[in-house]
């Protein structure tokens, strides 16, 4: 077993990921749990603000473990990136759904940026987010995505930003309900 204190960084699950190259290697993440933002001090026993993950990977399964069964809720959403570039390093992507998507969401903001739905895209944080394309029970996903406290839930790096990510929305949609059904009747 491996276990480390890694930035937050490493619990992503974007392309390139820590945790999706350990995966591939055939790691198996067994635990991830942030840290207070004040588990360590400096030598002088004064507290430092350093955001940190804990996580325990394993090469081999240990004895009694299965393999978690992952949820979707493909059926209900569709959800695309949609960014129209802030500055020259990144790259536009999605913009023709801009105006065809039901809702939208941020996909990066700092602390005095509110995570909040929206409807028009335009008044997302640097004009980088997620289109949402609802494809049953509307009302009740789109009432759910503009109560929801994103904020509570999105993936803190180390420069302190606050990410959405696709992967948080679709859990917190299946742990809302909006699940599809997974073979053999298991939920």
């Amino acid at each position: 077993m491996l276990a480390s204190f890694s930035p937050p960084i490493f619990d992503s699950t974007g392309k390139g990921s820590c945790k999706n190259r350990l995966t591939q290697l055939g790691y198996i993440l067994l635990r991830t749990e942030n840290l207070d933002d004040t588990s360590f001090v400096y030598p002088n026993g004064n507290a430092v603000s350093v955001k940190t993950i804990f996580q325990v990977w394993a090469k081999k399964p240990p004895e009694g473990y299965t393999k978690p069964i992952h949820a979707t809720c493909a059926s209900y959403v569709d959800i695309y990136n949609i960014c129209i570039p802030y500055k020259p390093s990144r790259s536009p992507s999605n913009i023709d759904l801009i105006g065809k998507c039901d809702i939208y969401l941020p996909r990066t903001f700092w602390k005095k940026e509110i995570a909040k739905a929206t409807n028009d895209f335009y008044t997302i944080p640097y004009k980088d987010g997620y289109g949402i394309v609802i494809k049953k029970k509307t009302r009740a996903i789109r009432n759910f995505i503009k109560r929801h406290d994103w904020a509570s839930v999105v993936h803190r790096s180390t420069n302190n930003s606050r990410s959405l990510r696709k992967d948080i929305i679709r859990q917190e949609l299946i742990k809302a309900g909006f699940i599809d059904q997974i073979r053999h009747g298991l939920r």
